[in-house]
């Protein structure tokens, strides 16, 4: 017996929005967007997306207008997203929902002019002069600029095609019959020692 607080319908809903979502990244399409995030998005929608490190950062913003900003630097920057919208775990609670779902971020750095192995090696030269000359001992600013040029360049002798594997959870909430994102958190799964650290 279906529970009272969960109509039938409520998941399928839910799956067609995660779709939604997909084909604004499939698309692209920068004349849409603003759209797009209103018709998906509350007005107080918080976004977090992998770059982000505490509240106020670019990628750690609150309102349709950072929605608006945030995506269409995505759909510009980041590569070919793929959501696994049929494997979806969504659960519902009433007018809430959870959501979680698997995705993957796709780069071909050969036909991206700005990720290109050159492009990157020249960023990460930028950089390591940057170490030289911060207050860290010889020791600190020499382990740095083998820690960056090390991961460049493995990066890119692994393949000039990069994958990346990622997770996207979801805070919805039903207002008028219609399911909006009150929250979406995108994060890299890590291993090892964080890529960031405060000290």
């Amino acid at each position: 017996m279906e529970s009272d607080s969960k109509k039938p319908d409520d998941e399928q809903r839910i799956r067609s929005l995660l779709y939604k979502i997909q084909k604004g990244y499939t698309d692209r399409d920068e004349n849409v967007v603003s759209e797009w995030a209103e018709d998906l998005f509350d007005e107080r929608v918080t976004i977090i997306g992998t770059s982000s490190i505490k509240p106020g950062d670019f990628e750690w913003r609150n309102g349709h207008a950072a929605a608006i900003e945030m995506f269409r630097s995505d759909w510009l920057n980041w590569g070919d997203v793929k959501l696994s919208t049929e494997e979806a775990e969504i659960d519902i609670e009433g007018n809430a929902s959870w959501v979680a779902v698997y995705a993957t971020v796709t780069r071909d750095t050969k036909k991206s002019v700005n990720h290109s192995a050159e492009v990157s090696r020249e960023r990460s030269l930028k950089r390591i002069k940057q170490y030289s000359e911060k207050e860290w001992t010889t020791k600190q600013a020499l382990y740095e600029i083998i820690y960056d040029a090390s991961m460049v360049l493995t990066q890119y002798e692994r393949s000039d095609i990069f994958i990346w594997p990622i997770r996207i959870t979801l805070g919805l909430f039903q207002r008028n019959n219609k399911w909006l994102i009150r929250q979406v958190h995108f994060s890299f799964p890590g291993r090892g020692f964080p890529n960031v650290r405060l000290e």
